[in-house]
């Protein structure tokens, strides 16, 4: 479990935001405009987690962390995962009463961990609205631009090649 002294005191809405705050340089970077985000307690063998159905409702995917009971981190990473969407979730997942209400069982098996792509931040890319400097182009750099083959040392530059 991992919280700051500054914690102790916070309503649940109060720690979700909190929570919510460390991912949104992410959800801005992968371009995801008010996600649906809802840290779990994740438990069993094998592991699951439950969702409303008002969650489910909203036909969005959820965006979500390991936490306690009390919304306190349970992962050091703070890994950010994401549930696709399944419209066909009434049918595909079994449902638990709890004392919240009835809630849908997930298996943690179909959360995907978002991963930060840092090829970018590797490379130092400039502004991909700008140009890049010419002095930066390489004699290897120049050769996979004419010939279309994807042997730059820029993981960036083969992407947008290989596209």
């Amino acid at each position: 479990m991992f919280k700051t002294s500054n914690e102790k005191n916070l309503s649940k809405k109060e720690k979700i935001n909190l929570l919510k705050q460390k991912h949104e340089p992410l959800f801005s970077k992968l371009g995801i405009a008010n996600p649906l985000y809802a840290p779990k307690m994740m438990f069993g063998s094998p592991l699951v987690f439950y969702m409303f159905e008002s969650e489910i409702k909203e036909a969005k995917d959820l965006y979500t962390e390991k936490v306690t009971r009390d919304f306190d981190s349970e992962d050091e990473s703070r890994t950010l995962y994401v549930w696709k969407y399944n419209p066909n979730y009434i049918k595909d997942y079994e449902t638990k009463e709890t004392s919240h209400g009835e809630m849908y069982v997930i298996p943690f098996s179909e959360l995907t961990p978002l991963i930060e792509n840092t090829d970018a931040d590797e490379f130092d890319i400039p502004n991909p609205d700008e140009d890049a400097p010419f002095s930066e182009l390489t004699i290897r750099d120049l050769a996979a631009i004419i010939t279309g083959k994807p042997v730059s040392h820029k993981n960036w530059l083969n992407k947008i090649i290989k596209n």
